[in-house]
């Protein structure tokens, strides 16, 4: 494996963080971003993202200088007329949409092999990461920004853009709900609802089955209400004509939701061609999970085991540190990855900024938790459930929750439709929150402002 020894300056404070469950098999449909640029000149460069996948965990960092750059000229533009990053977005939507349908006949037929369902996504995946960040980061800051300078306009854009399609995560929940006042019989709710949404539960550490007793308990912490049901109608004036704007924030948000869908999709099918792969060569699938698909094929075709040696090394050590480069992810050092880290850690705010996602006003003790499954056992109710980002197997977490705090930003974010649904407060797209915020910090949640006040 080569060796970058980056250089780290200034450049690389206040970047974007991203914290999720993942190894770097499943994350490798993103590796073309930092290899391929498509034809927009909105469009930004993911070779500059470093990783750091540690037990199952990954820390991505990413500058975000030209992502602001851009995502400014695009709000500026989209404000004063302009509609072409709407159509670029538009035509994205369009190409995650047909991905989509060829996954689903992939997985229907059970295939085993790398085909037109991998082109498909890993394309369509890495457009997104290219093209979609150029504006969905920077449109939080913006919406920041507004809630202070004009409250008024920001939750007129707020109501506005939540009256939207709901998610999968919503049909899935409307789905079992219908599903379940059709059939008494909870076997054959499970059986037809498997076949549907078998993938919903699937993270970027792999497939994660569906159980009985999960989809009971998820049955009872859902509401049968979509987010657009729970939007209030609003008579307030804004100080601009936004109509652009909003048409580009849902679209950018069904972008987004599609991309999750691809994505939990592809896990299944991604999953299988490595087991087959690891069967067939008698390789150990806990250090190949470590290997991008670029790398386990030159393994297995071109017959480079120093790529072996190197998963059964990151197994070993359960760590692996990345930059995201041609050709995939290039080793860098431990120093590195802490330079980095020490520019972006903060703490010792007391007032903390983010985005309003669910309205309300609540105060209680924090719980940071970045791993649901093992969160739970500590997590008592009425607790605040502070993390990076949420996902289906939160649900139990966030039913038992008083309000949710991410750090992860965008209003059609699976935490903030949840909590619309649940009627609960939400502030989403606080930076580092998860590192600011203590286990038993007493905060309050001012989720019409969207701030977060430690007592």
């Amino acid at each position: 494996m080569n060796k970058k020894q980056a250089i780290i300056g200034d450049d690389w404070q206040n970047a974007y963080k991203w914290q999720f469950q993942a190894y770097p098999f499943f994350t490798s449909v993103y590796i073309a971003a930092s290899i391929k640029k498509i034809d927009s000149r909105y469009s930004i460069f993911f070779d500059d993202a470093i990783n750091d996948f540690n037990n199952g965990n990954l820390t991505l960092f990413k500058k975000s200088g030209t992502i602001l750059k851009i995502g400014r000229c695009i709000i500026r533009e989209t404000l004063t007329g302009n509609t072409e990053y709407l159509r670029d977005l538009i035509k994205l939507q369009n190409e995650l949409e047909q991905a989509i349908k060829i996954c689903h006949i992939a997985r229907r037929k059970n295939t085993k092999a790398l085909g037109k369902w991998w082109d498909d996504t890993e394309s369509a995946l890495f457009h997104t990461t290219n093209l979609l960040f150029s504006f969905d980061y920077p449109f939080d800051n913006f919406l920041i920004e507004l809630s202070k300078k004009r409250p008024a306009d920001f939750h007129f854009l707020i109501h506005k853009i939540n009256d939207n399609l709901p998610s999968f995560m919503t049909e899935a929940g409307v789905y079992l709900h219908q599903l379940n006042k059709k059939n008494k019989n909870f076997d054959l709710v499970f059986k037809k609802f498997i076949k549907k949404f078998s993938w919903l539960q699937n993270t970027y550490c792999g497939p994660s089955p569906l159980t009985s007793a999960w989809l009971k308990k998820y049955l009872r912490d859902l509401k049968t209400e979509t987010s657009s049901s729970l939007v209030k109608k609003t008579k307030i004036t804004p100080a601009r004509d936004y109509r652009n704007l909003i048409k580009l924030a849902r679209t950018a948000a069904i972008v987004r939701d599609k991309k999750k869908e691809l994505l939990l999709l592809a896990v299944d099918l991604m999953d299988g061609w490595l087991k087959d792969i690891c069967r067939q060569n008698k390789y150990s699938y806990k250090c190949l999970r470590w290997l991008t698909v670029d790398e386990v094929k030159n393994l297995v075709v071109n017959k480079q085991l120093s790529y072996l040696n190197a998963a059964a090394e990151y197994e070993k050590n359960h760590r692996r540190l990345g930059l995201m480069s041609s050709p995939g992810y290039i080793d860098v050092s431990e120093k590195i990855f802490e330079s980095v880290l020490s520019l972006n850690n903060k703490d010792g705010e007391n007032i903390l900024r983010g985005v309003s996602a669910s309205p309300g006003i609540y105060t209680g003790r924090v719980k940071v938790v970045l791993n649901a499954q093992a969160g739970i056992k500590d997590f008592k109710s009425g607790d605040i459930l502070v993390t990076s980002m949420t996902r289906p197997e939160f649900l139990p977490l966030m039913s038992k929750a008083g309000a949710f705090i991410t750090e992860e930003g965008g209003i059609s974010c699976h935490a903030a439709i949840v909590a619309r649904e649940m009627k609960k407060p939400c502030v989403i797209g606080i930076k580092n929150v998860t590192k600011i915020l203590k286990n038993g910090d007493i905060v309050e949640v001012d989720s019409k402002s969207g701030i977060v006040t430690k007592r």
